[in-house]
């Protein structure tokens, strides 16, 4: 699994303002699992369609794709199939579709609405995860799904992005012990890092630049 420049603008008005704050406040609401399900059905659909199928399949089965998805549902999913390594293959489903939409942009640096749009497709995906009661039940699968959420954050440039990552990659060093996985499917803390870093780097991202290079991860035993 393994840029923009603004001209100068008139400043906005009252009503303007207070709309894109609003905006941008909604934007930042924390939701449960089953609250960003409902509120982000018909971008899901979208990320199943096309990022995963390539517009390859009818709707039937997307419908089916997109009820699995559902934190809240008890469909049956196929017997005896696992997901990642063994593991449930419910929690697998949207990790899988979040390294789809990281397909997309795994070498992209120059145009930064694709980079945020999957970025951000990204982050969908995992926040269909109850992540703590994850780690609890399968620490590869929680390692995955925090991998794919700190790929996405260090690829966003909004002004907590940062921050984010931070709380990210904090709950992956704390982790990523607890996982059998080898380095080459999940990596070290140390190696993540580097590969982050240069991601930032090569995207412009300062805050998050000055923070991985700060960042010392704890050593792990091999």
């Amino acid at each position: 699994m393994d840029n923009v420049n603004l001209k100068r603008a008139d400043a906005p008005s009252q009503a303007q303002a207070q709309a894109q704050s609003s905006s941008a406040e909604q934007e930042k609401e924390i939701l449960t699992p089953k609250q960003s399900y409902d509120k982000h059905k018909d971008t899901l659909r979208d990320i199943i369609t096309v990022d995963h199928f390539s517009n390859t399949i009818p709707d039937s089965i997307v419908d089916l794709w997109l009820a699995a998805l559902d934190p809240g549902s008890r469909i049956a999913l196929p017997a005896g199939v696992k997901g990642f390594y063994g593991g449930d293959l419910r929690s697998s489903i949207p990790i899988e579709l979040a390294h789809d939409s990281y397909k997309y942009v795994v070498h992209e640096t120059q145009d930064r609405a694709k980079v945020a749009k999957y970025a951000r497709r990204m982050l969908l995906a995992i926040s269909l995860l109850d992540l703590d009661s994850l780690a609890r039940r399968d620490a590869n699968l929680a390692g995955l799904a925090l991998w794919h959420k700190a790929l996405a954050q260090a690829r966003l440039s909004d002004s907590d992005s940062a921050a984010q990552l931070a709380g990210t990659l904090k709950q992956y060093e704390a982790l990523r012990p607890q996982a059998s996985l080898p380095d080459a499917k999940l990596p070290r803390s140390e190696r993540l890092k580097t590969r982050l870093l240069a991601v930032a780097q090569d995207l412009g991202n300062a805050e998050t630049v000055t923070w991985l290079k700060n960042w010392e991860p704890r050593e792990e035993s091999s």
